[in-house]
């Protein structure tokens, strides 16, 4: 239900950015790879790993004077071969994605824009455990995030200097326990039970008043409160932590 209910407001978004976009110049399009660390804690700190994961993305945005909009989807991928769970070995396979759409107004001083942004995003990750002995355990969580921040940009000639932070609670989610032998079970996530934070400051650099490209660094937090399994007599408390560098092409409409 949460899956539909975002995946239709993204089409919604997209549709709103299509039609602001033959109202106002400065629409941007970026496409690129964000590449980094993940640390996981899930299961009561039973499950505590870190691996390396690339999330490709696609955005499409206007920030400066007047309605801003921002629309980013990404997908997420890694495999961990080497997990240590509760004492047992296992490769840790993670997919995911997340879809994130923001409004607001900008203003201009000078060289300096800055816009207040507020919106919503759809998170939902896959962790699938293989055990070396034998056995597998499956771990999903979907969630809704109400999401406020800034965005803040600084033009130096050809290249600008770029900032933004969102934080907010969750909404509302589920958490889903699959593991081999002990069965599985599900959990909610309720309304102020958890946050997400993301940090993002880059640089874009104009080679043509069309295309540029853009670099920087990412950091994201998720954590939740403690989510009780009673079919299988487990507690958890999800934590995320992901430090990423991403590199993009922009176009310039």
């Amino acid at each position: 239900m949460i899956r539909k209910l975002m995946l239709g407001m993204a089409a919604l978004a997209l549709a709103g950015s299509l039609a602001t976009a033959g109202e106002v110049v400065g629409i941007r399009l970026e496409a690129g790879l964000e590449i980094g660390e993940q640390a996981t804690k899930l299961l009561e700190d039973e499950v505590d790993y870190s691996t390396l994961v690339y999330q490709p993305y696609v955005q499409v945005s206007r920030f400066g004077m007047g309605p801003c909009f921002s629309l980013r989807i990404r997908a997420l991928f890694a495999v961990d071969e080497d997990t240590d769970i509760g004492g047992l070995d296992a490769t840790m396979k993670t997919s995911g994605y997340d879809i994130q759409a923001l409004g607001g107004f900008g203003i201009e001083v000078g060289a300096v824009k800055v816009a207040p942004v507020g919106g919503v995003s759809f998170r939902s990750l896959t962790a699938e455990a293989d055990f070396d002995g034998g056995g597998s355990g499956d771990y999903d969580f979907d969630t809704l995030i109400l999401e406020v921040g800034a965005r803040v940009e600084a033009s130096l000639g050809k290249v600008t200097i770029t900032g933004q932070l969102t934080v907010g609670p969750v909404v509302t989610g589920e958490v889903e326990i699959d593991i081999d032998g002990l069965g599985s079970d599900t959990a909610d996530i309720d309304f102020f039970d958890g946050y997400q934070l993301e940090l993002r400051v880059g640089v874009d650099i104009k080679l043509t008043d069309f295309v540029g490209l853009h670099a920087g660094l990412t950091y994201e937090r998720f954590a939740d409160s403690t989510q009780e399994f009673k079919d299988l007599d487990l507690d958890s408390d999800d934590e995320l932590n992901r430090i990423m560098a991403h590199i993009g092409v922009i176009f310039t409409f």
